[in-house]
């Protein structure tokens, strides 16, 4: 298994920050608005396993619908073309980042993703929170399964920031599905 993005073959490798916990690189065709993946130019790395199972769930649940939408509208705003070499952001949440570049390549487009780092510096926790990428169900509002994404420090509480696997109907219709969602207290969550 690669451990750092330096071993990474294909993608925006040079982007992915070094305390990353895990990383993907693809190497996509560029097909006017539309980009194409192909399964033999892309690599990942991990240090921690749940959180490469994690950037890989949300890189297949959200290619097609989320990633795909954004990219057409960075290319028709002229923002991701392939004559010029600028990052845009495709996807970010608190867990996730999903940058683009064509590098003036003229038919590429170069990816990268990561997991970010949890940022649990200054955090006093009585119960042990899950770890980034495992499954938790989280009793608040029946939201149910949910992927752990990081976890944060807002004025002192610990929050933690999930991704529901298959929310409520009334969470759907409130909220953009594939975005995190944060519960401050561990106590409504329960791990496995």
């Amino acid at each position: 298994m690669k451990t750092s993005a330096k071993d990474m073959e294909f993608g925006l490798r040079h982007h992915i920050p070094e305390d990353a916990v895990c990383g993907w690189g693809a190497r996509a065709i560029q097909n006017g608005f539309e980009i194409d993946l192909l399964w033999d130019r892309q690599d990942c790395f991990a240090i921690d396993e749940n959180a490469e199972k994690l950037l890989k769930a949300v890189i297949n649940e959200r290619f097609d619908s989320i990633l795909r939408e954004t990219y057409r509208k960075k290319y028709n705003e002229g923002l991701l073309n392939g004559h010029e070499d600028k990052l845009e952001t495709l996807y970010e949440d608190r867990g996730i980042v999903i940058v683009a570049n064509t590098n003036g390549s003229c038919g590429y487009v170069y990816l990268a993703a990561w997991v970010k780092p949890s940022k649990t510096e200054g955090l006093t926790v009585k119960a042990k929170l899950p770890p980034v990428g495992s499954t938790v169900n989280v009793k608040c509002n029946n939201i149910g399964q949910s992927v752990v994404l990081n976890h944060v420090n807002v004025q002192g509480f610990p929050m933690i920031g999930v991704l529901p696997l298959d929310p409520p109907e009334w969470y759907r219709k409130q909220n953009v599905v594939g975005k995190g969602w944060s519960c401050c207290d561990a106590s409504l969550m329960e791990i496995g």
